[in-house]
């Protein structure tokens, strides 16, 4: 069973990857199967991570995923917490 995920990105400073390895990453969750739906959170504090985050959310297009971005870990978690999963976001 795959369980709700949060990452956070807070302490990030630096981002060692660009467009096309976040394109990679999603295309490769993409192409697997999933024991059942969750969710991830992602959790940001400023406008570079968010818009990672939100490049990571708009190529992740897998029915069995939704993806959330929050700037509180509060809400990331109050979402998280709750049973509804859609595959989008």
């Amino acid at each position: 069973m795959i369980l709700p995920r949060l990452s956070d990105l807070r302490e990030v400073t630096t981002f060692g990857f660009d467009h096309a390895a976040v394109l990679e990453l999603a295309r490769r969750r993409g192409n697997l199967v999933f024991p059942n739906p969750f969710k991830a959170a992602v959790l940001v504090r400023d406008q570079t991570q968010y818009g990672f985050a939100r490049m990571f959310q708009t190529l992740t297009e897998h029915p069995q995923i939704t993806v959330g971005i929050f700037w509180d870990e509060g809400e990331a978690l109050a979402w998280l917490a709750t049973t509804t999963v859609s595959g989008r976001r």
